[in-house]
């Protein structure tokens, strides 16, 4: 097959041209969850397991044993129960669920693509996205059409945080399409016999389309190689609901070889960058919502910031503005500000609020930044729970990205 990492130049795909509002919490409903239930011994074999050394984003590879095998063949297997036999794919009236739900659903099967080369994730992705596809705002009969900017679009609106107007958010296609992106790659490197080139070039195609939607929330500036997304409604979008498309964005680079993906990912990257705060521990924190000339106040939730940590790894392993040193501050903004102590994970980035609000479901969704910060790990195996495939999406992510994320993951040098 001939899909690669960084081209699939010599296929013509078809492409079309042109979030949630601040106070959107992510929350698992899906999963009783207490820190009571957490085992001590999980979190005593994994601490010994990735060891963390201070200015080291090494891990340990000489204490994996052969009771770590079984713990890892477990976890597959309880990632193989539970994800495919998840419940088909269906929305309701106000689509909220879509982008904050079933996508994290996607996710965790594109993670578990990547963890194993198991062609049913791949096909279970693909059946599940062809039927989000089905219900896109422009297949719907009749078409639906963005209140706020009076387009239909290639892509999914909702009229859960605008009093009722429908409407497509910049952030709610980058989830959605986040998981399909990366596994179009995926299968490029690791390519099924059970999946021709047709299928991936109509889920591109699309991806593409649903992408060039937002051309005309695109913005550049303030500085020369900054760049952000606007917002019919609210303005300048929430950090979290820019980067979620940017995450899309680097995939789609590397699946077409197109520089204005990479381009405007970069842009996107440097405008994250610079309202980084660094706190007198090393750590990094930011605001929810960034201001065009600089960082404001406060501190972003647990939950969100998942969506802009995992954008800072991608963009450091695509050799993106993010560095090495980038990557150690944002692992001791956990060490130091979320983790709390044993059981017990802080609401924000900065330590503000209370503890817990958005823990278990959020931690699985850090674990991209394992590497650098493997008490990640430990903590996610603690309290991970009996998940099913009734489970919420981001809870299965959390599993997925477990089996993803271990001692055999490499980053690249810069």
């Amino acid at each position: 097959m001939a899909l690669g990492v960084g081209r699939i130049a010599a296929l013509s795909c078809p492409r079309s041209s042109a979030p949630s509002v601040s106070g959107i919490r992510l929350r698992d409903t899906g999963v009783a969850w207490s820190a009571a239930t957490a085992r001590a011994s999980s979190v005593c074999l994994l601490a010994l397991l990735f060891t963390h050394v201070a200015g080291s984003d090494s891990v340990s590879r000489s204490a994996v044993s052969s009771s770590t095998r079984v713990d890892v063949a477990a976890r597959r297997e309880q990632l193989e129960n539970a994800l495919l036999s998840a419940a088909p794919y269906k929305t309701d009236a106000s689509n909220a669920a879509l982008p904050w739900s079933e996508s994290y659903l996607l996710q965790a099967m594109s993670a578990a693509y990547a963890a194993t080369h198991d062609t049913r994730y791949a096909v279970a992705l693909l059946d599940r996205f062809d039927a989000i596809l089905a219900d896109r705002d422009d297949r719907r009969i009749p078409p639906r059409r963005d209140e706020l900017t009076g387009r239909v679009a290639p892509a999914w609106g909702t009229d859960r945080y605008t009093q009722g107007r429908w409407h497509v958010w910049a952030v709610h296609t980058g989830m959605i399409c986040l998981g399909p992106s990366e596994l179009v790659n995926l299968l490029g490197t690791h390519p099924s016999a059970a999946i021709d080139n047709a299928r991936i070039h109509r889920v591109l195609a699309a991806l593409e389309a649903a992408v060039a939607h937002h051309d005309q929330e695109w913005r550049w500036g303030p500085r020369r190689d900054e760049g952000y997304y606007v917002d019919q409604g609210i303005g300048l979008l929430p950090l979290n609901q820019q980067n979620a498309l940017g995450l899309v964005m680097l995939e789609l680079h590397r699946a077409t070889g197109k520089r204005p993906y990479r381009e405007r990912a970069a842009a996107l990257a440097r405008f994250f960058r610079n309202r980084l705060r660094t706190e007198p521990s090393g750590a990094y924190s930011w605001s929810y919502q960034p201001g065009i000339e600089g960082n404001r106040s406060g501190f972003e939730d647990i939950s969100h910031a998942a969506i802009n940590v995992q954008f800072a790894v991608r963009c450091f392993e695509a050799g993106l503005v993010f560095t090495r040193g980038d990557l150690r501050r944002f692992a001791a903004t956990y060490r130091l500000a979320v983790r709390r102590g044993e059981g017990q994970w802080s609401d924000t980035v900065g330590m503000t609020g209370g503890t817990n609000a958005h823990a278990p479901q959020a931690l699985g969704r850090w674990l991209p930044l394992a590497k650098f910060e493997p008490t990640i790990i430990a903590d996610v195996e603690a309290t991970m729970p009996a998940l099913t495939g009734g489970s919420s999406g981001a809870m299965l992510l959390g599993l997925a990205n477990l089996v993803r994320y271990g001692p055999s993951r490499q980053m690249p040098r810069r």
